[in-house]
């Protein structure tokens, strides 16, 4: 797989972003796959963050999806970490 820089959305960049962000690191790492970058931000930082794929919640994605040009990956429920690794992997795999 070629390198991917996965971008975690949230209202402010830090918090929930941030935890999604760790909750993909833990996925990456458990799952043994190479060659995934993660960075958090907040809505307005996302547009100017060079990235392959945004994870953010639902509500967000209307503030991002016009001033974006990468798929958007919604997760309802961040703690809920296999619906995450769900989302991640059914991701991952319409890569190939």
């Amino acid at each position: 797989m070629k390198e991917l820089k996965i971008l975690t959305v949230c209202g402010v960049g830090m918090g929930s972003s941030q935890f999604l962000k760790m909750q993909i690191d833990d996925i990456v790492k458990k799952n043994g796959i190479e060659g995934i970058t993660t960075e958090c931000g907040d809505v307005i930082t996302c547009v100017a963050t060079s990235c392959d794929v945004i994870f953010t919640q639902p509500q967000l994605v209307e503030s991002i999806q016009s001033k974006v040009n990468v798929p958007i990956v919604t997760i309802t429920n961040y703690t809920n970490k296999k619906m995450v690794e769900e989302a991640l992997m059914n991701f991952l795999d319409a890569l190939k």
